[in-house]
């Protein structure tokens, strides 16, 4: 369990278990005890406090640090918060007094109301946010052969006492396979910002296509649009056309060309995406039920039964 989910837990545990409400014979006790709790979770949520205090202990929060030149640095703290405002800041309500009112009642009868209020969940289940939607530019060279992109984002965590948010900076790494269109979606589950009493979000990013200076695409068909003269247009000519992978096409032009005139070059556009192969049935293991017979092979003969019958001979 991580550093910080594990102060929390018990920190809930023991601010529950130490409520002065539970032990009106000894209100004042547990008082101190409530208070020294709460005092002990604001120190150890925030982590400048932390290093001070794992260091120097408390003295070193009220009194200062050395600064290396015989005297002090910092210090002054004092834990002036209401404890239960930092129960509820911390975990989103107090511990009791939204729910039952102890006054007046035995230990009996608070102890049975404390064991009902263990079974209960502080804190509503959080809520699942509206996906992120951001646009992935790419460049027709990397739809049609392919790509592996490493991409920045920019998302919301939650700050150590979980009543906050800050930016951090995230890189997703995305694999785009040969030939994905304009408009696919690729998703990345809980990727995104999250905030108080939700869920981390998801990304959803959605393909766009750079222009590019030759290439139109049409769907999987890729448009190349060439200038000739009047005389290649009349007698015929060839065409080199550089392709995407690095290749060089060569385009034999024998009709008449008129404006608008075009010549299709079948399987040189962008790769067509298929469907992955479905997996092959799996054998059927012990406990599974048995094929029907017309389903299953042959039974082999016995070993015997396909040898011919030989006599033995013997001397006389």
């Amino acid at each position: 369990m991580p550093m910080f989910q594990q102060l929390r837990s018990s920190t809930k545990i023991l601010a529950q278990k130490n409520h002065p409400s539970l032990h009106p014979d000894e209100q004042v006790d547990f008082e101190r005890k409530y208070r020294e709790i709460t005092e002990a979770y604001e120190v150890l949520s925030n982590a400048k406090h932390r290093v001070i205090y794992d260091t120097y202990g408390m003295d070193g929060l009220k009194n200062g640090v050395p600064d290396g030149n015989g005297g002090t640095i910092g210090g002054g703290y004092i834990f002036a918060s209401n404890p239960d405002e930092v129960f509820r800041e911390a975990f989103g309500r107090n511990p009791f007094t939204e729910f039952f009112d102890f006054q007046g009642q035995t230990k009996k009868e608070c102890a049975e109301h404390y064991t009902e209020f263990a079974q209960m969940s502080i804190q509503a289940p959080p809520e699942k946010p509206a996906p992120e939607k951001l646009d992935l530019e790419c460049t027709l060279e990397e739809l049609f052969n392919g790509a592996t992109l490493q991409v920045p984002i920019r998302r919301l965590a939650l700050a150590p006492t979980g009543a906050s948010t800050y930016e951090v900076t995230d890189t997703l790494t995305i694999k785009l396979r040969r030939g994905l269109k304009e408009g696919t979606l690729i998703r990345f589950p809980r990727a995104g910002s999250v905030r108080p009493g939700q869920e981390r979000a998801d990304i959803v990013f959605t393909v766009r296509t750079r222009p590019h200076p030759r290439f139109k695409r049409d769907g999987d068909d890729l448009r190349y649009t060439a200038t000739i003269t009047l005389g290649q247009a009349l007698l015929g000519t060839i065409i080199d056309v550089p392709t995407l992978d690095g290749r060089t096409l060569s385009v034999g032009i024998t009709d008449i060309v008129r404006p608008g005139y075009a010549k299709r070059v079948p399987g040189q556009g962008m790769p067509i995406v298929t469907a992955p192969p479905a997996p092959p049935p799996r054998r059927p293991t012990q406990g599974s039920p048995r094929p029907p017979a017309c389903c299953r092979p042959p039974r082999r003969p016995p070993r015997a039964a396909c040898r011919p019958h030989r006599p033995r001979w013997r001397p006389c």
